[in-house]
């Protein structure tokens, strides 16, 4: 399962564990008009998914300045999901490190990768009569700038296991001098998006 209507989107890693669970992870430079509009993810298949939208700023501000690493799809149930290495084209610099996980049904992320952030679990739950056969999803973000060229985030530890998708995510600071880089969650499934952020979406 994917996005499908995310025009004006780059896609940087769409990972999937048959039709179980996926996790896909886009970017767009905003264009600085978004004000007052809203995100809407269509996806291409029918099922419960999670989507979590950032604003970046003080970021390089280029598409070939964010790279995804080539991700995990692993399809047996673990409580420690673990996103692999990455080591970033352009090399070390005051980095933005994002470790990303999409997991099959509703959980809880009871510890982020050390030194990494809570970015907020977003999760949904699917109110049917057989919620042995939709049990929801979960995706869930850490985060944390660091001054290297490779990085490796470590796990999760969720309350449950499952099947699930990883992958890391690194962003290159603004020219020396501009700040630190400063990431917001927008609320809910979409929101507005702030200009000149970047902004990428995620799916279980």
């Amino acid at each position: 399962m994917e996005f499908v209507d995310t025009a004006g989107w780059t896609s940087l890693k769409n990972l999937a564990v048959a039709s179980q669970v996926t996790l896909d992870v886009q970017a767009k430079v905003a264009a600085g008009n978004e004000g007052g509009t809203t995100i809407q993810a269509t996806t291409s298949g029918n099922q419960d998914s999670s989507c979590l939208f950032y604003v970046i700023e003080n970021w390089e501000g280029t598409i070939a300045s964010v790279e995804a690493s080539t991700g995990v799809a692993i399809g047996t149930g673990t409580t420690t999901p673990d996103p692999d290495s990455l080591t970033a084209s352009w090399g070390a610099e005051d980095n933005l490190w994002l470790a990303l996980l999409g997991m099959d049904g509703q959980k809880t992320t009871t510890s982020y990768p050390t030194s990494y952030d809570s970015l907020t679990t977003g999760h949904t739950s699917h109110a049917t009569a057989t919620p042995a056969a939709v049990s929801g999803a979960t995706t869930a973000v850490g985060v944390r700038e660091n001054n290297t060229a490779t990085e490796d985030p470590g796990t999760f530890t969720m309350d449950t296991g499952d099947q699930y998708c990883a992958c890391t995510v690194v962003v290159r600071p603004a020219a020396a001098g501009g700040g630190s880089q400063v990431i917001t969650r927008l609320a809910g499934p979409g929101g507005m998006v702030g200009p000149g952020g970047l902004v990428g979406p995620g799916l279980a």
